[in-house]
């Protein structure tokens, strides 16, 4: 699928693969180009492996160790059934001897900066990093960061009920994290803290981005409705094997969520 977003865009993604991964070489798997390489020092510490798809063509940052059993699986299952969690499963039965899994697949998200929305139905707070490291309680807000540049957070009788971070990744990217509080029943919340975010990094020349699990629809509907597009999907490596959720969401408020499965068929594997 070929995206169709403007070429500095396309400039500004490249370059954020370029600072996560070092090509050494190009391989061509059934008419698809894997470009193979080195993952940053940084991320190699926390994921020592990196999947991403973009413009019809992957990217594959991994330890040499793995590599030829992971092109071999790219060219047995194809695109699709990698970025999936049947390719989440098989990937992590490569890596496991190894002591690392992978997470995914993650929809990454991007904007226009012409094209961002500023959404204002709350008023929105703007906490440094020791503030937010104060106020913001990481238990509940868990997709936020602790060493953010700046957080953005929607108060009521001085309780936060939605915030959102943005953490650097370097001069030029920062990634947006965001969440509302379970009890918080006002609307908007989510999408005002996460579009001040996007906002105050443009204004201070920092371009925003954010990854979402395909079954988490509120927090896709919150990103699209700020501008952001999806421009590609990952899977990073991690230290434990984790499985993603059931779909959260619905709809709408009209229509009634059933599970297709009984509760019996859920993974019995969890405990």
């Amino acid at each position: 699928m070929t995206l169709d977003i403007s070429e500095t865009l396309d400039r500004t993604i490249k370059s954020w693969i370029k600072e996560k991964l070092t090509v050494t070489e190009r391989v061509k798997i059934k008419e698809k180009i894997v470009h193979v390489g080195d993952i940053s020092k940084e991320e190699k510490n926390e994921r020592p492996i990196w999947f991403f798809d973009y413009q019809n063509e992957i990217y594959l940052g991994s330890n040499e160790n793995v590599r030829e059993e992971i092109l071999d699986l790219i060219d047995r299952l194809g695109r699709d059934m990698i970025f999936s969690a049947f390719g989440m499963y098989e990937i992590s039965r490569i890596t496991h001897k190894f002591g690392y899994y992978v997470w995914g697949p993650s929809w990454f998200m991007f904007a226009e900066q012409n094209q961002w929305i500023n959404i204002n139905k709350h008023k929105v707070e703007i906490l440094n990093q020791k503030e937010t490291e104060k106020q913001l309680d990481f238990g509940i807000f868990w997709h936020n960061y602790r060493n953010c540049i700046r957080s953005f957070v929607v108060k009521k009788n001085k309780k936060i009920l939605a915030a959102a971070t943005l953490f650097k990744i370097n001069d030029n990217f920062a990634e947006i994290g965001v969440d509302t509080h379970p009890e918080a029943q006002l609307s908007g919340l989510g999408s005002t803290v996460y579009s001040a975010a996007g906002t105050w990094a443009y204004e201070n020349n920092i371009i925003p981005f954010s990854s979402v699990g395909p079954w988490n629809v509120p927090s896709t509907r919150t990103q699209l409705k700020c501008g952001m597009k999806y421009v590609g999907v990952d899977m990073k490596g991690t230290k434990e094997f984790k499985v993603p959720p059931q779909i959260l969401g619905s709809p709408s408020r009209e229509i009634r969520v059933e599970n297709y499965y009984p509760k019996w068929a859920f993974n019995k594997e969890i405990y």
